[in-house]
């Protein structure tokens, strides 16, 4: 075997399983913004970034949950993006919600690490911030950010 083929053999795998990392936004937000610090690479954290009403006071309390999901077109039977009856603003879900991790009052930010796990490269998931805003004297309101589509590489 000449040597140029077997260079080539030996490292089509490592190129097949290449994927740099990513992060894109998309959609728009309504009172909050959503960005991120960093790439999703293996091995090493990421932030994604919080830029909306964040804390709590005697009567007042703007709380932002990440939401994270597998899809931005479908979350179940439900088409996405959907704009339901309780978000303000005009702007809605645009994300499936698997999973959601909120921060503390006045935070602006959650750390993302991603493990050392080559089987993590390529995969994509999308964040979405949603901030709930109670307070003493009125009926929860909701406010979505625009998304970020993270894809997890090198």
């Amino acid at each position: 075997m000449r040597l140029p083929t077997l260079l080539a053999v030996l490292l089509l795998p490592s190129f097949l399983s290449a994927q740099t990392a990513s992060y894109a936004l998309f959609g728009t937000g309504c009172s909050t913004q959503l960005t991120a610090n960093g790439l999703p690479q293996i091995g090493k954290s990421f932030t994604v970034v919080y830029n909306g009403p964040s804390f709590c006071n005697a009567t007042v309390c703007a709380q932002p949950v990440l939401l994270t999901g597998l899809s931005n077109t479908q979350w179940g039977s439900i088409k996405l993006p959907i704009q339901p009856s309780f978000a303000i603003g005009g702007c809605g879900l645009l994300v499936s919600i698997e999973f959601m991790a909120p921060i503390a009052p006045g935070k602006k930010s959650l750390d993302i690490p991603i493990p050392n796990d080559g089987r993590l490269i390529g995969l994509r998931f999308y964040h979405q911030w949603m901030t709930l805003m109670t307070a003493t004297s009125s009926a929860t309101t909701v406010y979505f950010s625009n998304g970020g589509i993270m894809t997890v590489g090198t």
